[in-house]
């Protein structure tokens, strides 16, 4: 499951995060390490 704040999807269920990337809020810290952890293509990252 996708924290859909977190990764927005698209119409076709891809991860729509802008380039600039998102600010992570506090308490998401944990989600938004397992959503970073399972892309296919390790396209995101966290800084």
């Amino acid at each position: 499951m996708v924290d859909e704040n977190l990764f927005p999807l698209d119409e076709d269920g891809y991860t729509t995060v802008p380039v600039e990337g998102v600010d992570v809020p506090a308490g998401k810290e944990e989600t938004a390490k397992l959503g970073v952890d399972a892309c296919p293509l390790q396209a995101l990252k966290l800084d």
